[in-house]
């Protein structure tokens, strides 16, 4: 997963600077442009990095969301035999303890779950300013 991960950001960055640069490049040569009646050219060009840099980004997106489906997915398997191995053992512990490991339990998967997905996210923000 994540080798398909890194390729998929590397296509969304690389997406990216295409667009970032014709925008500039075109804003130090405006006036050529205008003189040349390149206009159209130019928004065509522009239009085409749009909808590279849009796909790329949809890709993104939704890999990310797959990744973060599959994470809560994990968690939700190890957090519901939990409660249900809790119920029997509620005869020979302590119900007070049994309760208050699950609600930690509970709240460990959402942190868990926080701390991979801001990972992921700053591995792609460092990527970014390769």
């Amino acid at each position: 997963f994540h080798a398909k991960s890194n390729t998929h950001l590397f296509i969304f960055l690389s997406a990216r600077s295409p667009m970032y640069s014709l925008l500039s490049h075109t804003l130090d040569g405006l006036a050529t442009i205008r003189a040349l009646e390149k206009e159209e050219v130019v928004m065509e060009r522009f239009h085409d990095f749009l909808n590279q840099h849009t796909r790329s980004t949809y890709l993104y997106k939704a890999s990310s969301k797959w990744f973060a489906f599959r994470l809560q997915s994990f968690l939700y398997l190890l957090f519901i035999p939990m409660i249900l191995l809790s119920v029997p053992l509620s005869t020979y512990l302590n119900t007070s303890l049994l309760g208050l490991s699950v609600a930690y339990i509970s709240n460990l998967t959402f942190v868990f779950n926080y701390i991979i997905r801001l990972s992921a996210e700053v591995e792609s923000l460092m990527i970014s300013a390769e």
